[in-house]
């Protein structure tokens, strides 16, 4: 990570730089020869934060940290700070969107002296999204101000006409900071106004903002969402606090989830990378005790994918979150609804993403017609139940394992849904030594176990946690997620 010197940036530096920087205003003890993993802060310099989503340093890494650990991207010697004092992270929501600003998080990771945002002292284990010109200090380690510079070619979306008036919705403060944008709406910075719970400090809230009047023939399947997880209470599963109409918008608060999602997190350069064994099995384990819990509640994801896997920090051994219900369904009455069958009922709309989609879900036969435009109104008259959402979990495995999609064909849609659909695992079957030669033969028997194209064979939930890449570290994993996991991100 450069250091620009702040007395005199040049106009081409300007039209180059990121949009968000750090200005340095001091530095308590300025190092002369830092450990060889960290660099020197100097009073009067810029640290940019780069719009691409990642910050950076020495190791690689999508963080930039401030501690004494000598690993740290800035190492503060004095005792005052804490080994692990704060991180700070940018995350862009939709990169192709010129029009939306990344997003800067500082994270106090759990510093014995604070971390100071504006001289107000955020919360052990708080996250604060960033403004522009705010003050961040690190008490006898560093003081610098958070510089958001807007270019030209990224001016902020134009809020909905019927927006412009903050509506007046008990406990909750809909701001105007527009979060990302979307083919329905956009999302917005929320703040819960009454909030009685013990780590209230530590959340951030979001709002999805969609016009009642032009999407009416969503709002059916907006309420099916919103239905479905306000229900809901899981650490994995986003966290939909309420649902209400008001100035002709449909609201929806919910949790903000601060790491980006999954995709963004494996993708460097043009390319994912594939992540460690470990923790990958981190990240499933905690995918399976999210699907776990919505099979025991009767209901299917249906569109599982990297997109859709939220991290709470762009870091291993952090809470996973799935995300976007926008598709889901129950696959029997939930609850207090009169049923004439106990039965689980199959679905038979052909949605969801093809490259994670299960061959059971039809989008072969879809392809294969040309009168079927649609996605919404194809149907597979066979049908499918929640196994499907198993099917996406092995994709999801096999990509994080090698960095490649398992029925991958070069951007051929139609074949990879062919590959998909006889279970031609080429890459895993040739156990080709640039994607598979670190991974252990238990975890390649998972993928193998969840890519079953007969979906009688494949595993649910509950056996595929019996498996052996699971099973045989049920006792660390259980220990990690309960102790380090859920304790660091209630």
């Amino acid at each position: 990570m450069d250091l620009l010197d702040m007395s005199s940036p040049s106009p081409s530096q300007l039209s180059h730089a990121p949009v968000n920087f750090l200005l340095i205003e001091s530095v308590y003890e300025e190092q002369s020869t830092p450990d060889a993993s960290s660099q020197i802060l100097r009073k009067n310099s810029i640290i940019p934060i780069f719009q691409e989503g990642s910050i950076p340093n020495n190791s690689g890494g999508k963080l930039i940290t401030f501690g004494r650990s000598p690993k740290s991207t800035f190492q503060l010697t004095n005792p005052a700070v804490s080994l692990h004092h704060c991180v700070m992270w940018c995350i862009q929501f939709d990169e192709s969107n010129t029009q939306t600003q990344p997003l800067v998080y500082l994270w106090d990771k759990g510093s014995l002296n604070g971390t100071y945002v504006n001289d107000k002292v955020i919360t052990k284990g708080q996250i604060v999204l960033l403004e522009d010109n705010d003050v961040v200090e690190i008490e006898r380690g560093t003081k610098f101000v958070f510089s958001s510079w807007v270019a030209p070619a990224m001016t902020r979306p134009l809020l909905p006409q019927n927006h412009q008036k903050e509506p007046t919705i008990p406990n909750w403060e809909v701001s105007k900071r527009v979060l990302g944008t979307g083919a329905f709406g956009s999302v917005y910075l929320a703040k819960r106004l009454k909030n009685t719970d013990k780590n209230k400090d530590k959340f951030l809230y979001a709002v999805k903002v969609i016009p009642v009047r032009t999407e009416t023939a969503k709002i059916p399947a907006l309420l099916l969402e919103a239905q479905i997880l306000s229900k809901l209470d899981h650490p994995n599963v986003i966290r939909v606090h309420e649902a209400v109409t008001r100035n002709g918008n449909f609201y929806i608060f919910q949790d903000l989830i601060c790491g980006g999602d999954l995709f963004s997190y494996l993708v460097q350069g043009d390319s994912l990378v594939p992540l460690p064994e470990s923790e990958c099995l981190v990240i499933t384990y905690q995918i399976l005790l999210a699907l776990k819990y919505l099979q025991d509640n009767n209901i299917a994801h249906r569109d599982l994918k990297l997109d859709n896997i939220l991290l709470a920090t762009p870091e291993p051994c952090t809470r996973v979150v799935l995300a976007d219900f926008g598709i889901a369904r129950y696959t029997s009455p939930p609850a207090g609804l009169l049923s004439l069958t106990t039965r689980p009922q199959r679905m038979h709309t052909i949605v969801g993403t093809p490259e994670y989609s299960a061959p059971e879900v039809g989008f072969l036969g879809r392809f294969r017609s040309s009168e079927l435009d649609e996605l919404e109104t194809s149907t597979n008259s066979e049908g499918y139940d929640f196994r499907c959402d198993m099917w996406s979990v092995g994709v999801i495995v096999h990509i994080i394992l090698s960095g490649i999609s398992p029925f991958y064909e070069n951007g051929d849609e139609l074949r990879m849904v062919q590959s998909a659909s006889v279970g031609e695992l080429k890459y895993l079957l040739q156990n080709s030594p640039k994607h598979w030669g670190s991974v252990s033969e238990d975890a390649k028997a998972f993928v193998r176990k969840l890519l079953r194209v007969n979906p009688e064979e494949r595993h649910t939930c509950a056996s595929g946690m019996g498996l052996q890449w699971v099973s045989g570290h049920e006792k660390l994993l259980r220990y990690i997620y309960h102790e380090v996991i859920l304790k660091r991100f209630p």
